[in-house]
C-alpha cells in the first residue's frame, strides 16, 4: 500500500479495526453517520461504542456518496463518518481522490472518516497508495479478497498519530 510501518496496526479483523478506531475518536453519546443501504454490522459496532447512529443514504442506482451527500447528513454531535469502500452492498467504488474529498471535508469540522476496505483489493490495481488524511482511518482485513472468513487477520492504516492514539485507547480498556 505505500505506507510505513508506523502507518499500520494489525487488528483482528476489519470490524474489530472499525471498532478500535472508533474507541479512539468517540465519545459514547456523540453521533456517527453510517451508510444506508450498507453492511448492518458497522451500524451495530457504532452503537456498541456508545454512539447515536445517523443514516448517510448512497442512493440507489451509482450508490455514491459525495462531500454534498455528507454535509447534509451531518448533525450536530456528528464525529465520525463510517463507510464502505468498495460500497457493500452495490460494488461502489470511491476512487483515493473522491475519498479525499470527503475527508476533507469532514476536517473541517473536526469529523474522522472511518473507511472499511474489505473489498477494496478486488478494484485496486497492486502498485496503488493509499492516501492518508489526518482524520482518515482505513480498515482491512484478509477475509473477503482471500476467503478466509475465521482467520480474523485486519489492520488499520491511518497517519502515525492516529495509530499511536487508537493503540493508547486500547491499551487503556481494563
Amino acid at each position: 500500500y505505500g505506507v510505513t510501518a508506523d502507518q499500520v496496526l494489525t487488528t483482528t479483523g476489519a470490524g474489530n479495526g472499525v471498532a478500535q478506531a472508533l474507541r479512539a475518536v468517540i465519545q459514547p453519546g456523540d453521533r456517527v453517520l453510517v451508510e444506508t443501504p450498507g453492511f448492518s454490522v458497522l451500524q451495530e459496532i457504532v452503537r456498541a461504542s456508545g454512539a447515536a447512529v445517523d443514516p448517510l443514504p448512497r442512493a440507489a442506482g451509482a450508490f455514491t456518496v459525495t462531500p454534498a451527500d455528507v454535509r447534509a447528513a451531518m448533525q450536530p454531535g456528528t464525529r465520525a463518518v463510517v463507510l464502505s469502500n468498495l460500497h457493500n452492498p452495490s460494488g461502489c467504488w470511491l476512487d483515493d481522490r473522491e475519498v479525499l474529498d470527503i475527508a476533507r471535508l469532514l476536517a473541517r469540522d473536526g469529523v474522522w472518516l472511518i473507511l472499511d476496505e474489505v473489498y477494496a483489493d478486488f478494484a485496486r490495481r497492486s502498485d496503488d497508495r493509499l492516501a492518508l488524511a489526518p482524520n482518515l482511518v482505513r480498515v482491512n482485513s484478509l477475509t473477503k479478497v482471500f476467503g478466509l472468513f475465521s482467520l480474523r487477520c485486519g489492520w488499520l492504516i491511518a497517519e502515525p498519530a492516529v495509530v499511536t492514539a487508537v493503540t493508547a485507547a486500547n491499551e487503556a480498556i481494563e
